[in-house]
């Protein structure tokens, strides 16, 4: 959603609310123009985030508003804002790398395993890391993700497989809401392999 009047969008990702908008460049970001970025609203004082609540969303609106301003005064500062925010969460794309070079640190890499890996997780983790856009990685992300593929079937199934195993290597909690997402497919899957062996 945008905030009133402000050109800045409110986004949500994985329970907790983001602004984006046109911003100038990062320091040493190797950029000169501004471009559409997003902004955490991480602070010190609530550092997992803002959540999607209606007292989220005033405060959210609120920062946009002032956000606004500072861009439109020309005196934004990337240096006073980040100064603000405790410091940057690992994002998915943070915890995918890491969970590749553990697997490869843990397997020779030749054809099968290379199939393997394009197979199952290059299938999943781009796809992800896309639709997460630089968030950080959290259980609901997963289930808001994982809830794109049709229930019941053989893709959501290999969805949550990629994804449990990831949540388990980020030592995240409740795991078992992964779980779940698998819907009948699993008890479908084992009937009919009790039905051709009964024939």
């Amino acid at each position: 959603m945008r905030a009133s009047n402000t050109g800045i969008s409110i986004e949500k990702r994985g329970g907790t609310l983001w602004l984006r908008g046109t911003l100038p460049p990062k320091p040493n970001s190797g950029k000169t123009k501004p471009y559409q970025q997003k902004l955490s609203l991480r602070t010190k004082e609530n550092p997992q985030g803002v959540k999607a609540t209606i007292a989220g969303l005033q405060y959210a609106e609120q920062q946009a508003r002032a956000l606004r301003v500072e861009l439109d005064k020309g005196q934004f500062n990337w240096e006073q804002w980040q100064l603000s925010q405790a410091p940057q969460a690992e994002t998915v794309l943070d915890w995918v790398e890491k969970f590749e070079t553990e697997y490869w640190r843990r397997r020779k890499r030749n054809q099968q395993t290379e199939t393997t890996w394009k197979k199952d997780y290059q299938v999943i983790f781009p796809k992800f890391a896309e639709f997460a856009n630089d968030a950080e990685l959290s259980i609901d992300l997963m289930i808001e993700f994982a809830s794109l593929s049709e229930p019941d079937t053989r893709s959501r199934k290999r969805v949550r497989d990629i994804l449990g195993r990831l949540a388990k290597f980020a030592k995240l909690e409740n795991l078992d809401a992964i779980k779940e997402l698998t819907g009948g497919y699993s008890q479908l899957y084992h009937q009919e392999v009790c039905l051709l062996m009964s024939r």
